[in-house]
């Protein structure tokens, strides 16, 4: 808050706006290429963090083989035929004749 406390609450209680116009427009200025700068530098850092994403993707494939285990997923017949109404049950049916064959 150096700017408010140094330049622009001196300008508020001045009586003379020859002083405090420019003093403005250069602090406005001043903001203006700042938050322009950081939105930049935020966009530049979202482009490469996406480019080098991208680039770990397609390195990690050239190794890839798909040789390893298949993967079945977890089934519990007796978790899955302990719910409460009737068409529960037949859901759960199905479930169980699905993934436990």
């Amino acid at each position: 808050m150096i700017l408010v406390d140094g330049g622009l609450s001196q300008c508020s209680s001045s009586t003379s706006i020859a002083w405090c116009a420019p003093l403005l427009t250069i602090s406005f200025a001043l903001w203006v290429c700042v938050t322009i700068g950081i939105l930049c530098g935020m966009e530049l850092l979202s482009a490469l963090l996406h480019a080098l994403r991208l680039h770990w993707v397609e390195f990690q494939n050239k190794f890839y083989r798909g040789d390893g285990i298949k993967f079945v997923p977890f089934c519990s017949p007796t978790l899955a035929a302990t719910s409460g109404s009737m068409r529960d049950r037949r859901e759960s049916r199905r479930f169980i004749n699905r993934c436990c064959a």
